[in-house]
């Protein structure tokens, strides 16, 4: 069979959708993986036989088939010999708007499942039955739901989430895996979706059950967080900061989160109802906080943290007043402190009646 190189994927429905194509996925049909290698391309797959381009850096997928023989992600065995077609391939694929295809230098759609209707019905539908298999599916699912706002799930794919939760399948997703497609959902256009989906399908309390009880208005809340942060990291510390640390804890062991993210979902949680208060605060008060947060070493975590609280707690704080405050703080001469005498443990309260002094004055500006 001669080798055939189709263009798959994202690129192919972005492309169909008049968006952007940004990455280019290719799936190669006829050929053998010593092929591949005599050609020059680089073996990247560790599952299956994925290649790089040898110039152009681009995926290159082997063909294949798949059929369960486990559990979770990884709980399949993959079949690529050269006598597999590009219809065997897509038909493994997840969403019908993502198991299209095109042959390189050809104009023709290959679309076997419906996938351009689909895309002109505005619809995320099921390739088959298979879409089962693979508890990923449901966060991938969620997460086109979030880049797509104005498509809707299909009613029967939708029934296929529910008897995933029943099935008890979402117990062997990978925390790691989790991460990969909320931390993609945080960042596109709608992430409100993402949650809309999980709750409709009944899998919003397997996956992520500490937001169950925070679930009423949810949707139109994670709207108002989206309007005023942009970086996942303070998407997801305004979302999560809602609960308790405990929860956040526990959730650590089911979502592999970045601890960058985790660390200011926790300061939420933890110091975020101080936002209310810090217009009114004393000098002493508020350089407790101050202290608390580490705003000395870490000026910008705290600029953060007071953003994503602001957000979480319905309310504005006098930026200007905390700025004069913190530059107050830095004005302390430690060196000054020492040719006075003060060392240990003296310093470090001569240090901190320095700041409640200079914060005070600069808070009565």
């Amino acid at each position: 069979m001669v080798m055939q190189i189709y263009l798959v994927g994202g690129a192919l429905r972005d492309e169909l959708l008049g968006r952007v194509v940004t990455e280019k996925d290719w799936c190669v049909v006829g050929a053998t993986v010593d092929e591949m290698l005599a050609q020059g391309y680089k073996p990247v797959g560790k599952d299956f036989p994925v290649f790089l381009h040898p110039e152009t850096g681009e995926e290159y997928a082997l063909a294949r088939t798949e059929r369960k023989s486990g559990h979770g992600y990884h709980g399949f065995t993959f079949h690529t010999g050269s006598e597999v077609t590009i219809e065997d391939d897509l038909c493994r694929r997840d969403l019908t708007i993502n198991a299209m295809a095109r042959l390189t230098g050809d104009n023709v759609l290959i679309d076997p499942y419906g996938g351009r209707k689909d895309l002109q019905g505005k619809v995320l539908r099921h390739v088959s039955e298979a879409f089962v298999e693979d508890p990923v599916r449901v966060l991938r699912l969620a997460r086109f739901a979030a880049f797509f706002p104005d498509f809707e799930v299909a009613d029967e794919t939708m029934t296929l989430l529910q008897e995933m939760a029943k099935s008890g399948e979402l117990a062997n997703l990978v925390p790691e895996r989790v991460w990969q497609e909320l931390g993609k959902a945080l960042s596109a256009e709608a992430p409100q979706r993402f949650f809309a989906v999980l709750l409709m399908g009944e899998v919003l309390s397997i996956l992520m059950p500490e937001l169950v009880g925070i679930q009423d208005g949810l949707s139109i809340y994670i709207g108002q967080v989206v309007q005023v942060l942009e970086d996942v990291k303070g998407r997801f510390a305004a979302i999560w900061g809602r609960c308790s640390l405990e929860a956040l804890q526990a959730m650590d062991t089911r979502v592999r989160v970045p601890s960058a993210a985790m660390e200011m979902a926790q300061m939420v949680s933890k110091h975020g109802e101080k936002v209310t208060q810090l217009d009114a605060l004393s000098a002493e008060d508020l350089l407790a906080i101050f202290e608390q947060l580490d705003i000395i070493r870490r000026e910008d975590r705290f600029w953060q943290w007071l953003q994503v609280a602001q957000v979480v707690h319905g309310v504005t704080v006098d930026i200007e007043r905390l700025q004069r405050g913190f530059i107050a703080c830095q004005q302390v001469d430690v060196a000054a402190l020492q040719a006075q005498g003060f060392f240990g443990a003296d310093l470090g309260k001569a240090i901190h009646d320095k700041r409640v002094e200079l914060l005070d004055g600069a808070l009565s500006v």
